[in-house]
């Protein structure tokens, strides 16, 4: 009788923690707070299992390495920082990347599967109530953006960014679809509502990106967008370059001139970036192996700026990926970084070439064109360090190996 509820305890358990954390995955989309309570509850799902199995049950995706090196290059950058007690309150941001081991060793293609399509529809709850500021709710301005359920406009527009890209890729799957797969293909009215919804979710989203007036993620949703034709439709290269400069002309005037604001070097904006740049990059020169320490550009840069025109809140962050990376944690950690993502498209594209798995090519172009809307967008914002993107992000890179992982485990139990 012991052995039989300590069986059903474990199924019990394996069973909730991959939905708590697809659930804390989807509530990043409204609320970090819930996000939080429901990766709480996975873990601690996941620490009675282990108890349990009396081994600690804990599976590493194949990017693990370079991960690791990089959170131990942060925890270095902690140590040799200009005040260690203050940016050891970063290390708590940490807690985020546990959603990659969690997602690998425990999602399946349906945990997966439930997961995208709760992203879908709710991000697009989202673009919707976003509209409803931007049109009734709202006097909107460059100073007061739209943010749907978010606290900011820029976590926002990079959830549409993400959301839009990943819709793009859904509505183009047949091209890389292996023929005759069960899932290849969708029969009668069932497969031409899920594209004319996919479509109609699209537009929305898109029309929502359009009215944050962030261009960081226009250029990003772009970005993502032309990467998918070239990886899909080689042939309408030109066409979608065409279709995008035929847009531009004909875009409302405040969208068109607000694109084009980021080329023009008279502009405060254009000005704050280069600033950001000249002063990130004196910041790195006199620490160049260890940085800063997290959480502590804001107070070190004032120290490198070119000049008191701008606020001293206009220096929060570098406004840049790769600057920030390297600021706080050195050219150490920075090198780190991208290794990391260099092993990440590496391997996404080999599963996207090779993969005889629909959902796994799938996913892991889904991941390409995601990675490449995210490091554009991420030239002009550092998006790697605001936790609603990054959850969202982790999912999307983490979810092929993941599905591919458990195809092969399957494939090999059946071969044995």
């Amino acid at each position: 009788m012991a052995s039989v509820k300590q069986g059903i305890s474990g199924q019990f358990q394996a069973r909730w923690i991959p939905w708590c954390a697809g659930a804390s995955i989807v509530a990043s989309l409204i609320s970090i707070a819930a996000a939080y309570i429901f990766a709480g509850v996975a873990l601690l799902l996941w620490v009675v299992d282990t108890l349990r199995r009396r081994r600690l049950h804990l599976r590493w995706p194949p990017f693990t390495l370079p991960l690791l090196l990089f959170v131990i290059s942060i925890g270095i950058a902690v140590l040799f920082s200009a005040d260690p007690g203050t940016s050891s309150g970063s290390l708590k941001k940490l807690v985020r990347f546990l959603f990659v081991p969690l997602m690998f060793t425990w999602f399946g293609a349906v945990h997966v599967k439930w997961t995208v399509r709760r992203i879908y529809w709710v991000v697009g709850a989202s673009a919707v109530y976003a509209l409803a500021q931007y049109y009734w709710l709202m006097e909107p301005d460059l100073q007061h953006r739209i943010t749907g359920f978010m606290s900011h406009w820029m976590t926002f527009s990079g959830q549409l960014m993400m959301g839009a890209v990943s819709l793009g890729v859904f509505l183009c799957r047949e091209r890389f679809t292996a023929a005759g797969s069960p899932a290849a293909y969708r029969e009668g009215t069932e497969r031409r509502r899920l594209q004319i919804l996919g479509l109609l979710l699209l537009i929305l989203l898109s029309w929502s990106l359009l009215v944050t007036f962030t261009r960081n993620a226009w250029l990003g949703a772009a970005a993502g967008g032309l990467l998918l034709v070239v990886l899909t439709k080689k042939t309408r290269v030109l066409l979608l370059l065409l279709a995008l400069m035929v847009l531009l002309i004909v875009v409302p005037t405040p969208f068109r001139d607000r694109l084009l604001s980021g080329v023009d070097l008279s502009d405060t904006t254009t000005q704050v970036r280069l600033e950001m740049v000249r002063a990130g990059s004196r910041l790195i020169a006199e620490h160049p192996w260890t940085g800063v320490g997290p959480g502590m550009v804001y107070g070190e840069v004032l120290k490198y700026r070119s000049h008191q025109e701008y606020p001293d809140w206009a220096y929060q962050h570098l406004h840049n990926n790769f600057l920030q990376v390297a600021a706080e944690t050195g050219l150490v950690g920075l090198a780190f970084w991208l290794a990391l993502w260099i092993v990440l498209i590496r391997d996404l594209i080999r599963m996207w070439l090779r993969s005889e798995s629909e959902w796994v090519r799938f996913l892991s172009l889904n991941g390409l064109c995601i990675s490449a809307a995210f490091h554009v967008a991420g030239c002009l914002e550092y998006n790697f360090g605001d936790s609603e993107v990054l959850i969202l992000l982790l999912f999307f890179l983490t979810a092929p190996y993941a599905v591919q992982r458990r195809e092969l485990a399957q494939t090999g139990s059946e071969g044995g």
